[in-house]
């Protein structure tokens, strides 16, 4: 209704912290006195339109991205005068649209150590891996035998 307070929220999250922006009709809008852009916790964006008047009817576009990409969603806001007939709402699913990331992606690569200069992976003769048994003398069991 006119002259109210309409404030459009979303939950977000995305790690690293997805930026957020909003549209009207296609274009950025800017925040002023009329026009706060918030994000509370870290993971609730609004935008909130104070005093709503006629010409703040139209296609809302709330656009969340990071660099692995992102997506946005549409949300049709119809204002109306007081003591009109409220127009009846039709509940639609407002379709989500993916933003492909922006190339190239860097994949965190998970920290290793490096390896020392001069090893390779193959084991060696001198690998603790592979117990070489003392020359002349049977392998000996790691389970003791019972003496009688």
């Amino acid at each position: 209704m006119e002259k109210k307070t309409l404030s459009l929220t979303c939950t977000v999250c995305g790690d690293p912290k997805p930026q957020v922006s909003w549209l009207k009709n296609g274009a950025e809008v800017e925040p002023d006195d009329q026009y706060v852009v918030s994000i509370d916790q870290g993971k609730f964006a609004s935008l909130t339109i104070k005093g709503v008047s006629m010409e703040n009817s139209g296609r809302y576009t709330m656009i969340v991205q990071n660099k692995y990409g992102g997506e946005s969603v549409d949300i049709v806001v119809s204002v109306y005068r007081h003591g009109e007939k409220i127009p009846e709402a039709k509940p639609a699913l407002t379709p989500k649209t993916i933003i492909p990331p922006k190339l190239p992606i860097e994949i965190p690569q998970p920290k290793t150590q490096p390896a020392p200069s001069g090893s390779s992976p193959a084991p060696s003769a001198s690998s603790p891996a592979a117990p070489k048994a003392a020359p002349g003398r049977g392998i000996k069991s790691p389970t003791p035998s019972r003496r009688k």
